[in-house]
């Protein structure tokens, strides 16, 4: 109806019927959301109460978790001092501590004579640290 009125020139008529359009379009959304309010899924207070149960649950069970791990952590401390006393104690053949995993100190596998700071700038720490001059 709008292009009706424009094309015959009656700008009263025309402005009329693009306000009607716009409440048309107004009138949709507002039964778009009235709609969805009135179909969605309704919720009893049994849904909520199970939620937060589990919810519960699921913050005791972190919790237990967080506390084993801070146990493992502590015992693995302790034994690591215990070792650094014994490096510190002019003794050379401190016995092995077992690790977490029942495996002592010196069946574990040892990292190479070099640290990963000696292989940034060059140089190695260890017996098999010599400059690339030295090993050809």
């Amino acid at each position: 109806m709008a292009t009706y009125k424009l094309r015959r020139g009656e700008s009263q008529s025309f402005n009329y019927w693009l306000r009607a359009r716009v409440g048309a379009q107004a009138l949709t959304i507002v039964a778009l959301v009235a709609g969805t309010y009135y179909l969605r899924p309704k919720q009893d207070m049994t849904a909520d109460a199970d939620v937060e149960r589990r919810r519960i649950e699921k913050a005791a069970r972190e919790k237990e978790e967080f506390e084993e791990r801070l146990r493992g952590a502590e015992d693995a401390y302790a034994v690591e001092k215990e070792l650094m006393r014994g490096r510190k104690g002019l003794s050379a053949s401190v016995p092995a501590a077992p690790t977490s995993a029942g495996t002592s100190e010196e069946s574990a596998p040892r990292p190479s004579g070099r640290s990963w700071l000696g292989w940034l700038v060059g140089k190695g720490s260890g017996a098999d640290s010599g400059t690339s001059s030295d090993r050809k």
